[in-house]
């Protein structure tokens, strides 16, 4: 075997072993799936609020999150979450059952929008779910929505209903197993651990070439 080949490797190894720790620290949602039996974690809306109930979607565990999708609007019901920084190829995975009779006013819908961390205006939004106005409709089942754009920055997640007028007819809205899959953004002192090996490695590497050259 060449001599130096196995320092190289290690390199390697050391490399491949921070970027996995580093993808799995990335548990980014906190009680995604409502188990604490409240909203802990989450950022509730002042209009017709969300709370936690048992839950009726397949996959998850006894609660949910979960409220009427109506009120006396216009209005948006809410629900929102603080997230660490994302890296590229994260994604945003949940739950849903959405339904309503809408009988005018305007159309309902859920979307969710990806916000400057502490609130602001959207950055974007993703439309889920629309109940056209005059009309009426259900939706559900798991959804995935890319957040790769976002790397590298500290957002918001905010699951939204409309209620674009009073009391327009029944609804009901109920989420449950919101997970983000992400790798964090490494520290500098990672990077920096695998440099500093990579140059000790090196160090090696040309001080046995020294040594096989000059014997």
């Amino acid at each position: 075997m060449n001599p130096f080949t196995k320092p190289l490797s290690w390199v390697a190894l050391a490399a491949l072993t921070i970027a996995t720790t580093t993808a799995q620290a990335s548990a980014l949602i906190t009680n995604g799936d409502f188990e604490t039996g409240d909203l802990t974690g989450w950022i509730s809306g002042s209009f017709n609020s969300l709370s936690v109930g048992w839950s009726s979607l397949p996959g998850g565990g006894l609660y949910s999150a979960q409220g009427p999708w109506d009120g006396n609007g216009p209005g948006t019901i809410s629900l929102a979450q603080d997230i660490g920084v994302l890296a590229v190829g994260s994604s945003l995975s949940f739950d849903y059952d959405a339904s309503g009779i809408n009988m005018g006013g305007g159309d309902r819908v859920f979307s969710v929008s990806i916000s400057p961390f502490g609130g602001g205006t959207p950055f974007t939004t993703f439309e889920v779910f629309r109940i056209l106005s005059g009309s009426l409709g259900s939706q559900n089942g798991p959804t995935s929505l890319d957040l790769s754009a976002f790397a590298g920055q500290n957002v918001r997640v905010s699951f939204e209903l409309t209620v674009p007028a009073p009391f327009t007819g029944i609804g009901s809205f109920e989420l449950d197993n919101v997970t983000l899959t992400a790798a964090a953004v490494p520290e500098p002192a990672e990077y920096a651990a695998v440099t500093g090996l990579a140059l000790g490695v090196f160090a090696l590497v040309r001080c046995r070439k020294q040594v096989t050259c000059n014997g």
